[in-house]
């Protein structure tokens, strides 16, 4: 098995994250939601392994078809681990799915909204983090 370095990788694949400037996908087309249970979802570039019950500890990333594991460790945010008490997944016509989590942290002051889109046909993963303060 051959090696590959993160800078090769990242020059090879271009930018596989990228932070969404809107909310949703504007596709217009309807989703179909059900509730999200800590899994692992992917297209054929990514593995995104979520757990939002447990506060997005042992978040792993991995590019599918080399196996390189691009992220292992536990979701790191600044204002403390927010408890997650929504998460859902939907999928649209078109095969974007969105996994969205839904939670409080810092005593419940901080609405903390986390969304991750994976489109079927696309090779890059999307991360959105909403923040409202209702203190």
């Amino acid at each position: 098995m051959s090696s590959i370095t993160r800078r090769s990788f990242l020059g090879g694949a271009g930018a596989i994250s990228a932070v969404a400037a809107f909310a949703g996908s504007s596709t217009g087309q309807t989703a179909q939601a059900r509730r999200w249970v800590d899994e692992e979802i992917g297209n054929a570039t990514f593995r995104l392994k979520l757990s939002p019950s447990q506060g997005l500890k042992q978040t792993r990333l991995t590019h599918a078809p080399s196996a390189l594991l691009l992220a292992d460790g536990d979701y790191s945010f600044s204002f403390g681990r927010p408890e997650f008490l929504e998460s859902s997944i939907s999928e649209d016509q078109a095969g974007l799915r969105v996994v969205s989590l839904r939670g409080t942290a810092l005593g419940s002051q901080l609405e903390v909204v986390h969304d991750f889109r994976l489109p079927g046909d696309q090779p890059w993963v999307e991360e959105q983090l909403t923040l409202a303060y209702r203190g």
